[in-house]
């Protein structure tokens, strides 16, 4: 299986494109990877999982943290 690439880093005073979950940068001991889903406007609760973190967009579980770098891949994930 080939490695996902990923983009860099981007502030949090730059807000993605597109609608979707993304890799947000926080620090905890260890630094685990955590997503959130960006709704276009504002994050959703960040997760530990790409799927929870999608699933918490549909409970409205908005963020209380919109100020965290973030990360997506560098490629579209459905082909060409």
């Amino acid at each position: 299986m080939e490695k996902q690439r990923l983009t860099r880093w981007f502030p949090a005073t730059f807000a993605p494109t597109r609608v979707g979950v993304y890799e947000r940068r926080i620090r905890f001991r260890g630094n685990p990877k955590i997503y959130a889903y960006w709704n276009g406007q504002q994050w959703h609760a960040w997760c530990w999982t790409v799927k929870r973190a999608y699933d918490a967009h549909t409970d409205g579980l908005i963020s209380m943290d919109q100020s965290r770098a973030w990360r997506g891949l560098a490629f579209d994930p459905k082909g060409k």
